[in-house]
């Protein structure tokens, strides 16, 4: 892979006075690594229109991404803040938080109906899949480390995945909870349903990897879409649709179209 652009360190920054490392440029390389992934799927221009702030913690215990576009955050000094949770200086941890929290970055963060955000949020779970294995390619004595890290979060997933058998078949029973629920807050950190989701799309990126930028086209008239959650998949269609339209290129509305087919969606 090509090294990093300049401008895409200066418009992705780190807030190292966060980070409990005394060498600051073992974060910036570890935060270059996932945005070298990152500038091979989406391009240099993706990244450097957005400014970005990357800190560690927020006083939770949790990482988050917040957008100044939402009324409550106006007073960002940058177009996000990423904040990450990190005690423990273990590259691993920062590569699988910084990917999701990235990928809410591109798709401008989380759509305002929250019974959307699950689609966010189980792409951002897909990503950091992808992610993590590109990483592996970019540094190979790394390879077993990011295997034997990821096995589990896959572990519950795969148990789910071998026993509905099908995306459709899970989606159709895990809707009312996607849609209540779409962080898996009361799973803890692993988020089994939302990681299965990203394991039954993983497949439709490595396949289609210029598809993938279709999240890119996620803009703000999707990310405010105003909809009551109605019954049939009425309003996912909707929603759909939308991000359809958004998109112009071929590979971006098949990595749409397969989505939806894989979760049983017709359209």
């Amino acid at each position: 892979m090509n090294l990093i652009k300049s401008k895409i360190v200066e418009t992705w920054a780190v807030d190292v006075e966060t980070w409990p490392e005394d060498n600051p440029d073992t974060v910036r390389q570890q935060m270059d690594d996932v945005l070298i992934v990152f500038q091979s799927c989406f391009g240099i221009d993706a990244l450097i229109e957005r400014e970005v702030i990357i800190s560690n913690g927020n006083n939770a215990d949790y990482p988050i991404a917040y957008p100044k576009r939402r009324p409550e955050n106006t007073a960002l000094p940058v177009d996000y803040m990423v904040y990450l949770f990190e005690t423990s200086n273990d590259p691993l941890r920062f590569y699988y938080q910084a990917s999701h929290e990235f990928s809410h970055v591109l798709m401008k963060c989380y759509p305002d109906n929250d019974c959307f955000k699950w689609i966010a949020e189980c792409l951002c779970a897909l990503s950091t899949f992808y992610v993590m294995e590109r990483i592996a390619t970019l540094h190979p004595h790394m390879k077993e480390r990011i295997e034997t890290y990821l096995k589990t979060p896959k572990e519950r997933p795969l148990k789910i995945i071998e026993t509905f058998g099908t995306l459709s078949k899970y989606y159709s029973a895990k809707m009312p909870s996607l849609i209540n629920d779409p962080t898996e807050e009361k799973s803890g950190n692993q988020r089994p349903r939302n990681n299965a989701i990203a394991l039954w799309l993983l497949e439709i990126v490595e396949n289609n990897p210029l598809g993938w930028e279709s999240i890119l086209h996620m803009d703000d008239s999707l990310m405010q879409l105003k909809m009551e959650v109605r019954p049939n998949n009425q309003t996912m269609k909707e929603y759909f649709r939308h991000w359809l339209s958004n998109c112009n290129a071929a590979n971006e509305k098949r990595f749409i179209s397969d989505t939806i087919k894989r979760l049983g969606i017709r359209i």
